[in-house]
């Protein structure tokens, strides 16, 4: 395999041997090393259309609850509703359209800040805040489709940190094709864009090309690969 070896070798300055070597396997080969680099290409590019849905389908239904609960497009603006954490996050997306010269509007506020930042809602200190008045009625309007079961703060906080840290990990460029039941972790994606909205769900689902490329990709990868070097 020393051609796999002399192609990982020039590799190793585009991409970095520390990133490289993050993708060897267990007593794995050269080519098993740049077919699992590739093959996470592919499985974050497959990941991307969920996690986009998600991301999107959360804050945009948190937004819509909140400024209709609180009859203010900016509810976001009052400290007495966003903990200190967020609203700095707050005030970096107001730095950042003004830095674009884009008008400070909700719509573009909303869009500027992080996934993290509605996932940070969802957090205990917001629970006698937001949540918990008039018996969890506002958490029923941002996810209108979820079961009883799934319809605790806990258990969404929990679903939705777990989607956030993928979500990361994907629009980082960090391995994921070594993260355990990662098909599981994609089904409770497309669950959780489904309490929100199940057209949403039904319409990312006919683009899904996920569990085609974790099933069968890796192999697709490793044969194109051979190919491409000459290998048998």
């Amino acid at each position: 395999m020393h051609v796999a070896t002399d192609y990982i070798g020039k590799l190793r300055l585009p991409i970095s041997p520390e990133r490289l070597e993050s993708y060897r396997p267990a007593a794995g080969t050269d080519l098993d090393t740049v077919v699992n680099y590739f093959w996470n290409l592919c499985l974050c590019e497959a990941l991307y259309p969920s996690l986009n849905a998600a991301e999107i389908s959360l804050r945009n239904s948190i937004h819509t609850a909140l400024s209709s609960h609180y009859q203010n497009d900016y509810w976001f603006d009052d400290e007495n509703v966003v903990e200190s954490r967020q609203y700095q996050q707050v005030l970096k997306a107001r730095e950042t359209l003004r830095h674009r010269e884009k008008e400070e509007t909700a719509g573009r506020i909303v869009a500027e800040l992080t996934f993290g930042f509605w996932v940070g809602l969802l957090n205990r200190p917001y629970e006698a805040k937001i949540w918990a008045p008039n018996g969890y009625d506002l958490l029923r309007k941002v996810f209108p489709h979820a079961p009883r079961r799934a319809r605790k703060l806990k258990f969404l906080r929990d679903r939705f940190y777990e989607i956030n840290l993928l979500r990361n990990r994907v629009f980082h460029y960090e391995p994921v094709w070594n993260r355990p039941q990662l098909d599981q972790t994609h089904s409770q994606i497309l669950e959780a864009i489904g309490w929100i909205s199940p057209e949403k769900k039904a319409a990312i689902a006919l683009f899904d090309r996920f569990p085609e490329v974790h099933w069968s990709g890796r192999a697709k990868v490793e044969a194109e690969l051979k190919k491409y070097l000459g290998l048998p």
